[in-house]
């Protein structure tokens, strides 16, 4: 199902790096690089990933829900205090916006409350993730503390 962004519902993000996706090619020119982060600048502002999905292939789903304001405010105070950097911020922003995930086995996201940022899920989900590519938790967290920055789906 097709679920474009929001700013008030759950919505589905990918993995730019997903393998059912077309990447650029490893030794990529300047302007093939800038073509494939364009073409998933679009994916994520419309929510159709199709024009980077390989033919036959299934990327893994991830609804995510828009963070709560208070627990925005809270990861924006915490780093610009420093009490947390951007890695710890975008697991954060991950952790509290992740709803569910589909097509990556038999993953379960767990939950527990935390007094500063409500309920999260708990990092042995982001630990799993981790393992596959440290860069996944890295790109929807940060584009998740995007989305609550923007009025619009799209900076």
């Amino acid at each position: 199902m097709l679920r474009p962004p929001s700013n008030q519902h759950p919505y589905n993000d990918h993995f730019s790096g997903d393998p059912a996706f077309v990447q650029p090619p490893a030794n990529a020119t300047k302007a093939q690089l800038e073509e494939h982060a364009r073409k998933v600048e679009v994916a994520r502002e419309t929510g159709d990933w199709k024009a980077l999905l390989i033919e036959g292939q299934q990327p893994t789903t991830f609804v995510m829900r828009p963070l709560k304001g208070n627990t925005f405010r809270n990861l924006v105070d915490d780093s610009m205090a420093d009490k947390i950097g951007g890695a710890m911020m975008a697991q954060l922003a991950f952790r509290a916006a992740i709803e569910s995930i589909a097509n990556l086995g038999d993953v379960q996201i767990a939950r527990q409350n935390d007094p500063r940022f409500g309920e999260i899920a708990t990092v042995d989900v982001t630990d799993t993730l981790d393992a596959i590519s440290p860069k996944i938790v890295g790109e929807l967290g940060s584009e998740a503390v995007r989305r609550a920055r923007t009025l619009s789906p799209k900076s």
